[in-house]
C-alpha cells in the first residue's frame, strides 16, 4: 500500500532553512479585582495574556493563568520575497492548553495559507500563458 503522510515541519527546521518564524502564545486568565468603594470582589475569566507566571498582579488586580483555553499564532516570513504567512490555533475553553500542539496546528495553517498562495499564483501564470497564446503580438 502506498500511503502519503503529511509531516509538519518544526520551527527549528524552518529557521535552519532560512525562514523567519515568530510564535505568540496567549493564555486565558482569571482576573480578581476588589472595588475599593464597595468592597465587592469581581471575577472575570475571559481575559487573555502572554504572561508566563501562574499568578501575577497588575493594576490592583490579581491574575491567575488558567490551564485551559488560549491561542497560538505563528508567522512565517520568506526573506527572499519579503512575504509573511500566518496561522493560528485556538484551544477551546474545555481543552488543556499545550504550546507544542498549538505550534503544530498553527504551522499546518501556515502551510494551507502557502498552498492557497501557490495555487493563486499558478492559476494566474496559466491564465497569462493561455491569454498570450490566443492573442499573439
Amino acid at each position: 500500500m502506498n500511503e502519503t503522510t503529511s509531516v509538519t515541519p518544526t520551527v527549528a527546521g524552518l529557521i535552519a532553512a532560512g525562514y523567519v518564524i515568530n510564535v505568540l502564545h496567549n493564555r486565558r486568565y482569571k482576573v480578581v479585582t476588589k472595588d475599593e468603594r464597595t468592597g465587592k470582589i469581581a471575577v472575570n475569566v475571559d481575559e487573555y495574556t502572554t504572561g508566563a507566571a501562574r499568578f501575577f498582579q497588575s493594576k490592583g488586580a490579581i491574575m491567575e493563568l488558567l490551564p485551559s483555553g488560549g491561542t497560538t499564532i505563528v508567522s512565517l516570513t520568506i526573506p527572499k520575497i519579503n512575504r509573511t504567512f500566518s496561522g493560528a490555533a485556538v484551544c477551546r475553553k474545555d481543552e488543556n492548553y499545550n504550546k507544542k500542539t498549538g505550534v503544530r496546528i498553527a504551522l499546518q495553517e501556515v502551510g494551507l495559507s502557502l498552498q492557497r498562495e501557490f495555487d493563486r499564483l499558478l492559476v494566474n501564470a496559466i491564465t497569462r500563458l493561455f491569454s498570450n497564446k490566443n492573442n499573439p503580438r
